[in-house]
């Protein structure tokens, strides 16, 4: 089974890390159930928006404008802010 993303032992977190990091790139937020995101703890929430947002900000080369018309932004904020 190694190599196909089902690690038996060791790496399994990381894989699924990297698997859900590369899922979450491609679907977006959109995609991920809000069951899910309800669970999420507070804090927990709040660093992945601050995460996200540092993200944004890096691939829109900083250009806030651009940040801030973006969708993905608003709903950010709001999981960040519940």
């Amino acid at each position: 089974m190694r190599g196909e993303g089902r690690e038996p032992a060791g790496d399994a977190d990381t894989t699924g890390a990297i698997i859900g990091g590369l899922a979450g790139a491609y679907y977006g937020i959109d995609s991920i159930p809000q069951r899910w995101l309800k669970r999420l703890d507070k804090r927990v929430a709040g660093e992945i928006g601050k995460l996200s947002r540092k993200l944004a900000y890096l691939a829109a080369g900083e250009d806030s404008k651009l940040l801030r018309s973006e969708p993905f932004a608003e709903k950010i904020s709001r999981l960040s802010n519940r």
